[in-house]
């Protein structure tokens, strides 16, 4: 996002040693990069060179000037919409006190020297997972639905600041939001083969699997409270929240592609 708001890649750019873009020191600016940054490195054809360790004034006082953008537009802390609109809002601000300055001047005469702006560099961390049978894959400590028929096959993992891209034996593409530790991205799209064969599998999820209090149906017609007995079957109504309301649908594809239960 650095180069296409510049319009242009530096030919040689200046780094702090931080363990990102650094795997081991070696002596003298000898430097093992990390796999990722070298990708990074390759794909915009920039330079890395990297400051001496334990000696400040070989970043020329970056620091003291980010320090100083932070006490000048992030104190109070800003508000917005959303993380893309203040950061938006920032950027013309700083462009606007650049403009001003001779900053704007030298970065015209050095910009002629820029390298033209390629396609995005794809920043995720490549991985193979092997789908559950329960047609989820597990990344980070987080659980990611992927399609039924994936289940018990390996798929390419991309894994994001923002986003998991999930890529299929058939080539197929499945992209979740990026979950914490312990977080789990469910589409119940994913299990509608299985559902389709079975439907009613829905009414039979445990009241444990539903996280919303569910009604169910008596013979006479009358819906009351659902009680704590496991056996009843259960219904999750789409009015509940939507977490309830997927994580029903998992539940029953849970059931569904267990063992014994697929055909």
């Amino acid at each position: 996002r650095a180069f296409a708001h510049l319009g242009g890649v530096p030919l040689r750019i200046a780094y702090d040693n931080l363990k990102a873009a650094v795997a081991k020191m070696l002596a003298g600016s000898e430097r093992i990069l990390a796999p990722r940054f070298a990708a990074l490195s390759s794909h915009y054809l920039f330079e890395a060179s990297f400051a001496r360790p334990r000696t400040g004034h070989d970043k020329g006082g970056v620091e003291a000037r980010g320090k100083g953008i932070r006490w000048q537009e992030l104190v109070p802390i800003p508000s917005g919409e959303g993380l893309d609109a203040i950061s938006a809002a920032l950027l013309a601000r700083l462009d606007a006190r650049a403009a001003l300055t001779p900053i704007a001047e030298r970065y015209v005469d050095e910009s002629a020297a820029f390298l033209p702006v390629p396609p995005p560099f794809e920043a995720a961390a490549f991985r193979t997972a092997t789908v559950s049978r329960s047609a989820l894959v597990k990344l980070a400590g987080a659980h990611y639905s992927v399609w039924s028929e994936w289940t018990r096959r390996d798929v390419r993992a991309y894994l994001g600041v923002e986003r998991v891209v999930l890529v299929g034996p058939d080539g197929r593409r499945v992209e979740h939001p990026r979950q914490p530790f312990g977080g789990r991205a469910l589409d119940y799209r994913h299990y509608l083969p299985e559902l389709a064969r079975k439907p009613q599998a829905v009414r039979r999820s445990p009241t444990s699997w539903c996280a919303t209090s569910v009604r169910r149906t008596t013979r006479s017609g009358d819906s009351s409270s659902s009680s704590a007995d496991p056996r009843t079957a259960r219904v999750c109504s789409p009015k509940c929240s939507p977490r309830c309301f997927h994580e029903s649908y998992f539940a029953s594809a849970f059931h569904l592609i267990s063992p014994g239960n697929v055909a």
